[in-house]
């Protein structure tokens, strides 16, 4: 069988193609700031159940008593119910506590450090690894 260059190259398009959603998924070490992870109390403001991350957004009340709406970026869903969690795992009003590494350009948002207990309502979520 003589391989031409025409195969050769629809053979490296095909093979681009279908690798294309392996490469997909982002890092997120380069847009938080894993040495210096904070710790933040607020209130569950939204609970976002979507692929590929799930979203918490909650308010935090700094000591000047501004309010700050943080987003933090969680598990997948797949994730979370692997885990033994469901999509009710925060809801809205909830009180939380948790770590999370911030966001290196100091917006209020990051990801949260599941290698610490997240606490809901003072109940605490087993870190999950």
């Amino acid at each position: 069988m003589k391989v031409t260059d025409r195969t050769c190259l629809a053979l490296l398009v095909g093979f681009l193609v279908v690798s294309g959603p392996v490469f997909a998924h982002h890092g997120t070490a380069i847009s938080y700031d894993r040495d210096n992870p904070i710790e933040l109390e607020g209130t569950v403001t939204e609970w976002v159940w979507a692929n590929p991350h799930a979203r918490l957004f909650f308010d935090v009340t700094g000591a000047d008593g501004k309010v700050v709406n943080w987003g933090a970026e969680t598990l997948s869903p797949g994730m979370f119910a692997r885990r033994g969690y469901a999509q009710d795992i925060f809801e809205l009003g909830d009180e939380v506590r948790l770590y999370m590494y911030p966001s290196r350009a100091g917006s209020p948002i990051g990801e949260i450090d599941w290698r610490e207990s997240v606490f809901v309502n003072g109940e605490e979520l087993l870190p999950i690894e």
